[in-house]
């Protein structure tokens, strides 16, 4: 019975289902079981990549959450006094009245001129940390804050790229997935109307920067993996049959289209040649995106924001374009243009820029050119002006000298009369106009606003006064409707020659009438470091440029530092609490040399007036 029963059980075991199976171990269950186990393998490298991925978009998200946080007190005081309708979008009217300026709506009324009250607990930790963080790093175009920013962001990328179970090297897909992850990061900060940049109250061109650096990790992320598949196929012998594939080639153009936006965008490309530049840069971006969504249908969720926004972004350039009949009045001596827009007359705020077209021009892709052919210019003059808005424009490159040409022969044409004019015109006060396009404004100091400050400093060398002119213009009409604290304003500006000064000769003199008959107490002091030492003219000859008991001219080139310096001992002699501001407009040295005096002060000083804010805007793109 118990042989039977052993027979038994051994024949249940060899039979199954109706099959019988040998005894030896078998075939099927060995392939059964390794074949769900090797899949498994070759998945696990990708879905690991792809969840480090959202954890980067998190980590970027956070970044900025903590960002917009801190300025949610700033925005929420600029959109209640009215900031969106006057900073937007170009008109004909001007927003006016008790809430339109900055922090005048949580006064309620008209700011005490008094200097009496503390700084909060907040901006005494800010009168520390400000001059820090904006502090320049020696050897880099960085400062304290930025390069901690960039550490940070590149401290992330670099985690999705190297963290994992598997080597990032002989697995090029985390490198690849990895550049994905940056790429939404990369477009938020490009467009000039984002919404990380409306939030933060940084301008697009503040963003750059980091755009920038976090366009080189993409890129180096994608070249990284684009060499591992190829020495992946290299080494097994199919290079030939993977390139005739679509998702290889798909590869490829979206390799193609991010080295043509990085080649392109190097520094002495943007700056010699900016619609080079501008046009290479979206048409490889748009290759990248719609290749990078064929080469791998799971990088859509991160691919298909990135086009919607660029969308809404161009609808937004779109409504914010105003065409209209400019006069253009020539400098030659000096090499500027003055445009004026007499029907645009408020949409901007002081220290804002706008893009222009001047359709007449004629020369590039037989005119045609003209019709995509903008550049970026601060505007010279406040809200509500009686000129309307005001562009000055300084002749140092094809376009801008050819923007003089066009200048000059329409005021020729209007002096000694041709056959558009007629000789019946000739010789009369006519100004000569040209049909242009503006979109903007954008940039400027938004958040920051000067006249909540007791003591105003602001430095410009070169064509930058037309920053500076534009923002004394708007605190001196702060100061004459009580909306501004400042009680003391300094204009410095270091120009060239006296052939520019002339420029802007009728502008200062405007602002310094202005400003006496309002309780605001605003100096000029012009710096002319070539006359002196060309043609040996002392400061006592060049008091007739500037017949003004404010005003001072000197033939010598200044010392930024000294400058700052005396600035913050004069607010510390008027008893000023209510803090300093800095506004700075300038090339990239002049800028440099603020920052870094500004971060050379003793920081008791800085308390004692209640701390030290600037503002910054850089000549270069």
């Amino acid at each position: 019975m118990t042989s039977s029963h052993t027979l038994s059980a051994g024949l249940s075991r060899r039979y199954v289902e109706g099959f019988y199976i040998p005894k030896k171990a078998p075939v099927a269950k060995k392939v059964k079981h390794k074949q769900p186990r090797q899949v498994k393998d070759m998945s696990h490298p990708i879905s690991q990549s792809h969840e480090q991925a959202i954890y980067l978009q998190a980590f970027f998200g956070g970044m900025l959450g903590v960002a917009f946080i801190a300025r949610l007190p700033s925005m929420v005081n600029w959109v209640m006094a009215r900031g969106i309708q006057r900073a937007t979008f170009l008109h004909k009217g001007e927003i006016d009245g008790p809430g339109a300026y900055p922090f005048s709506v949580i006064a309620k009324s008209p700011f005490n001129k008094g200097q009496s009250a503390k700084p909060n607990v907040f901006k005494r930790f800010t009168v520390w940390l400000a001059p820090t963080a904006n502090t320049p790093l020696p050897g880099i175009s960085l400062t304290a804050g930025q390069a901690f920013v960039f550490a940070l962001a590149t401290a992330a990328s670099l985690f999705v790229f190297a963290y994992g179970p598997t080597n990032p090297i002989k697995e090029p897909s985390r490198a690849g997935w990895a550049a994905v992850a940056v790429t939404p990061a990369v477009t938020a900060l490009s467009f000039k109307n984002s919404i990380v940049g409306t939030m933060g109250g940084w301008g697009y061109e503040k963003l750059n920067k980091l755009h920038r650096l976090l366009g080189r990790l993409c890129v180096l992320f994608a070249l990284l993996h684009t060499a591992g598949y190829a020495h992946k196929s290299t080494l097994s012998g199919s290079t030939a049959a993977t390139l005739k594939t679509p998702l290889y080639q798909s590869g490829i153009l979206a390799m193609v289209g991010l080295l043509l936006t990085a080649v392109l965008s190097v520094p002495w490309c943007r700056t010699n040649f900016y619609n080079l530049f501008w046009h290479s840069h979206w048409l490889g971006y748009w290759i990248y995106l719609i290749a990078i969504m064929i080469h791998w249908k799971q990088t859509q969720p991160f691919i298909i924001p990135c086009i919607v926004f660029y969308g809404v972004d161009c609808i937004m350039r779109f409504c914010r374009s105003r065409s209209r009949l400019a006069e253009i009045t020539p400098h030659p001596a000096a090499g500027y243009t003055t445009i004026t827009i007499p029907d645009l007359r408020g949409g901007w705020e002081a220290g804002q820029h706008v893009y222009l077209r001047v359709q007449e021009l004629g020369g590039k892709l037989f005119g045609l050119g003209n019709l995509i052919e903008k550049h970026p210019i601060s505007i010279a003059s406040a809200i509500g002006g009686s000129d309307g808005l005001r562009l000055i424009i300084r002749s140092n490159g094809d376009w801008s000298s050819r923007v003089l040409a066009l200048a000059q022969r329409k005021q020729n044409e209007i002096t000694y009369g041709t056959h558009e004019v007629g000789p019946e015109k000739a010789g009369h006060d006519s100004v000569p106009t040209a049909a242009v396009t503006v979109e903007g404004p954008y940039g400027g100091p938004l958040y920051t606003s000067f006249g909540k400050n007791g003591h105003v400093l602001f430095v410009a060398a070169g064509s930058g006064l037309a920053f500076v002119l534009a923002c004394a213009e708007d605190l001196v009409k702060q100061s004459r409707g009580g909306h501004a604290r400042a009680t003391t304003c300094q204009v410095i500006w270091i120009v060239r020659d006296v052939a520019t000064y002339q420029v802007f000769h009728e502008e200062l003199m405007t602002l310094l009438v202005a400003a006496s008959l309002v309780p605001l107490d605003l100096t000029v002091k012009v710096f002319i470091t070539r006359h002196g030492n060309a043609a040996g003219v002392s400061s006592d000859d060049l008091t007739y440029l500037l017949p003004h008991r404010d005003g001072e001219i000197l033939a010598k080139r200044p010392s930024i530092a000294a400058i700052i310096e005396d600035a913050v001992f004069m607010a510390k002699d008027r008893h000023c609490t209510y803090g300093m501001v800095v506004g700075i407009c300038g090339p990239p040295s002049t800028v440099r040399s603020c920052r870094a005096a500004i971060g050379g002060i003793d920081p008791r000083y800085l308390k004692e007036i209640g701390g030290l804010s600037q503002h910054c805007e850089t000549f270069g793109w």
